[in-house]
């Protein structure tokens, strides 16, 4: 008997259980369970944004600069810790600049206009690299100078230099892409994800250009290849090849003053050979288009492909006396 009335109560607690599970997961849910899954939500977010930039600062250095190490060059006397989450303003004038000595790592670097950044030694650099949603972007509105280098993470937007800004480094990395409105200048190297000269801009490379996408088709924008060792010419991938205006200025000794293309461009502003050797080379490379051609006296222009004919720039030629052009292939080449 007792166990026949042990039995009766779990049977009557295992169906009151089973009534409320049956309660608790009914379909559809009420009104009420999605406007608590919104809150949810909305909270998740807000912690994500808090956690983003709450714990970011803005760092501007004073009028006057100095030494980016020193507090007093910065206002609050508190010197930027490196890490992503603060953000540069260098703000200096009267041509007074901050010079970095050691690798730096920040969110963002905005150079005011007029201001002078400058970043000293081979083996320095400073790296900008904007966290989630590619904020605050980076610009340069005035000088990034020196001999060290400058690089933007694959995080980060597209760095921007200004109409009239100056960078003259040693070198430059990108990964998202630079967009020059002003003039750019690197000793060694450029590598970009995606490089665009603008119009009116310059871009002035002592090494070699790297870029999936490299564009300077726009009017009054020039490219100046300026090494002192042999290079290798970059072919824009806009406009079928296209230059707006390309100046040689090749200052390396007999032999190894050359900047050599080996695939189809053309110029349709002016090809300036300045300085050195341009060799067109490759079994059908053709340098073709409606610009001008300037050449200075001991400048080549030497056409080593056999698809090449004279005038394939169709403007007018500038030739000083003692410049060179130059059919310089076994087989037949048409002028």
């Amino acid at each position: 008997m007792i166990l026949n009335s042990n039995l009766k109560i779990l049977a009557a607690h295992h169906n009151s259980a089973l009534e409320t599970t049956s309660r608790k997961i009914s379909y559809p849910p009420p009104p009420h369970f999605f406007s608590l899954l919104v809150n949810r939500y909305l909270l998740f977010f807000f912690i994500l944004f808090h956690s983003l930039f709450a714990y970011s600062a803005v760092y501007t250095s004073t009028a006057v600069g100095g030494d980016w190490s020193a507090g007093a060059t910065w206002v609050g006397g508190a010197v930027p810790p490196t890490g992503t989450a603060n953000d540069i303003v260098i703000a200096t004038t009267g041509g007074n600049t901050v010079t970095l000595l050691a690798n730096r790592a920040y969110r963002s670097l905005t150079v005011n206009a007029s201001a002078i950044l400058t970043i000293t030694g081979s083996a320095v650099t400073l790296t900008v690299n904007a966290a989630l949603f590619n904020f605050p972007a980076s610009t340069n509105n005035g000088t990034i100078t020196g001999t060290g280098n400058f690089t933007v993470g694959s995080s980060a937007g597209t760095f921007v230099n200004s109409v009239a800004a100056i960078i003259n480094l040693r070198a430059i990395t990108t990964a998202p892409g630079l967009t020059n409105n002003g003039s750019v200048t690197t000793s060694t190297s450029i590598s970009s994800g995606s490089l665009s000269n603008s119009a009116g801009a310059t871009l002035v490379v002592g090494g070699t250009i790297t870029a999936t996408v490299f564009t300077c088709t726009e009017a009054g924008n020039t490219v100046r290849y300026t090494g002192t060792v042999n290079q290798t010419g970059k072919v824009p991938t806009a406009g079928a090849g296209q230059y707006a205006n390309l100046t040689i200025n090749n200052s390396g000794g007999a032999g190894n003053n050359i900047v050599s293309f080996n695939s189809d461009f053309n110029v349709t502003g002016t090809l300036y050979i300045q300085t050195g050797v341009l060799l067109v080379s490759g079994s059908a490379t053709n340098l073709t288009g409606a610009g001008a051609v300037t050449m200075d006296a001991g400048t080549e222009w030497r056409i080593q492909t056999t698809t090449q004919n004279v005038p394939e720039i169709s403007g007018v030629y500038t030739l000083a006396a003692g410049s060179l052009i130059n059919f310089n292939n076994a087989g037949t080449q048409n002028i």
